[in-house]
This record gives C-alpha cells, structure tokens and sequence, in this order.
C-alpha cells in the first residue's frame, strides 16, 4: 500500500505588488516482482491423491493527493499561480507456475491436480485540486493548475503443466488449470 500527499500554500500582500506561487507533487513509484511456483520435477510420487497448486496474489494499492492554494493582494499588480499534480507509476511482474515435469505420478483412488492461479491486483486513486485567487487594483492575473498520471502495468506468465511425465488417477481425473485473473482499477 503506498499512500502518498502534499499540499502547498503561499500568500502575498503588496501596497505596489504582490507575486505569489503554490506548487504541489507527490509521486508513488511501487514494483512487485514475484514468482510461485509449485512443482513435481524428476520425481516418483504415489499418493491417493496428487496436487500441485500455486497461487499468487501480488497487490498494489496506491493513493495520491495533491492540494495546492495560492493568494495575492496587492494596490497595484497581483500575479497569482497554483499548481497541484499526482503520479503513480505501478507494476506488478513475475507470474505462477504449477508443473509435474519428467516424473512418474500416480494417484491410487483419487485425482491428480495441476493448478496455477494469479489474481494479482494493481488500484489506483489519484486526487489533484488546485486554486488560485488574485485581487489588484490596477491589473490581477490568476492561474489554476491541476493534473493526474496514473501508469499501471502487469506482466508475467500463469502456466500449468505436465511436461515429459507418465501420469495415472485411478480412481479419479487428471486436471490441468491456469487462471489469470489480474485487475487493474
């Protein structure tokens, strides 16, 4: 979880003139980078029931705020600027690996099961306000700024196998299952 704020103020009084600025960035830079993997390689194995089952569950969950106000009074000339931006730059690499490799399985009265899943979650929320206010006798310029990048980015593989083996369920199925179910919100 990456929760990331900042907020600025600025205020300038002036009888001849007044110049003020406001700026505020916060950025949140978050990297997962994982593999599970669940494995049967080289082996004999019976059992009455066999499994091998990963699950991979990675998450980011980032919030960024920025608030920005910026002032100026003056009896001549007010220059007034506020700015507010957020960023978030996620990714979540790597993936889930199940494998029953160059082995010989035998399940004697139940099943033999293969199963790699990845539900891995990247959430973003990103919030900027920004506000400026100018008041000069002779001239007022104001200037409000606000903005918001979010860059959300998953890679990697989910990947079941059985692979150069002799498998046998007696009693029951041999079942081989990859599911990705990765969000990006």
């Amino acid at each position: 979880k990456s929760d990331t704020s900042a907020s600025s103020f600025s205020m300038a009084l002036s009888s001849a003139a007044a110049v003020s600025v406001s700026i505020a960035v916060p950025i949140a830079q978050n990297t997962v980078n994982s593999m599970t993997i669940a494995t049967i390689d080289g082996s004999t194995v019976d059992g009455t029931t066999v499994s091998a089952i990963t699950l991979r569950n990675a998450s980011i969950d980032a919030l960024g705020a920025a608030v920005s106000f910026s002032g100026g009074a003056s009896g001549g000339i007010t220059v007034s600027g506020a700015g507010a931006g957020t960023e978030a730059r996620n990714t979540i690499g790597g993936g889930a690996e199940a494998s029953i490799r160059n082995s010989t399985v035998v399940a004697t009265t139940g099943k033999v099961s293969v199963a790699a899943t990845d539900t891995s979650a990247i959430k973003s929320e990103l919030i900027a306000v920004s506000f400026s206010l100018g008041v000069g006798a002779t001239a007022s310029v104001s200037l409000a700024i606000s903005a918001t990048v979010a860059e959300n980015i998953m890679t990697g593989a989910t990947l079941a196998t059985i692979d150069g083996s002799t498998v046998t369920a007696t009693g029951g199925e041999v079942s081989v299952n990859a599911t990705n179910s990765g969000a990006v919100t």
